[in-house]
């Protein structure tokens, strides 16, 4: 049986303190190191563990971060266009089937299934891309569901909307604002520069 290294420490320190329990003063230390630093420490592995690992592709506005990753997913599930053709963030997961969770400002979600990418790909064309400013600024994010192969093994890959684009009017800065927020939630971020860029 294989044993998390912090679940042996946690019972190593039980099992130590539950032997010296006639030493009153080091048991009392050694359970506050338990309540106060072993368990929170649990915790957060716990919660990693669960947590998938996300990789978001990062860079200016059409650089091609979208054409890249309908490369290698090998679906065309991810619009583009010439101009922001990503206004909000999109994190791809694997899924057996097709569908899409929309999480407003408010964090409610909606959920839509699809019969194929066509149809992912045709929803997030208007939500993502031809919305305008008031449907993707009441949006905070987009996660997409679906057979990837690349993303089988429990992978997540998010495309954020690229910074440096005008903005005016009420949208203004909102490209930049909602990657900031996004990106808190990221492992590993790659940016992404055109080859003219080098």
């Amino acid at each position: 049986m294989n044993q998390r290294p912090i679940d042996a420490l946690f019972q190593l320190v039980q099992v130590t303190r539950n032997n010296i329990s006639s030493n009153r003063n080091l048991a009392d230390e050694l359970k506050s190191f338990m309540d106060f630093r072993l368990t929170p420490l649990l915790r957060q592995w716990e919660v990693a563990e669960k947590t998938p690992y996300v990789l978001a592709l990062v860079g200016l506005t059409n650089v091609g971060k979208s054409t890249l990753l309908k490369t290698l997913f090998g679906f065309d599930v991810a619009p583009t266009g010439m101009g922001p053709a990503t206004a909000i963030p999109v994190r791809y997961v694997f899924g057996e089937r097709w569908q899409m969770e929309v999480t407003s400002n408010s964090y409610s979600r909606q959920e839509i299934s699809f019969d194929d990418a066509a149809g992912i790909l045709a929803e997030l064309k208007m939500r993502v891309v031809g919305g305008g400013p008031a449907a993707t600024s009441a949006t905070k994010w987009v996660d997409v569901e679906g057979p990837i192969p690349i993303l089988k093994d429990g992978l997540v890959i998010a495309d954020t909307p690229g910074f440096g684009a005008a903005q005016a009017g009420v949208d203004e800065g909102t490209h930049q604002r909602r990657l900031e927020e996004f990106l808190q939630r990221i492992h590993r971020i790659y940016f992404c520069v055109s080859g003219g860029d080098q």
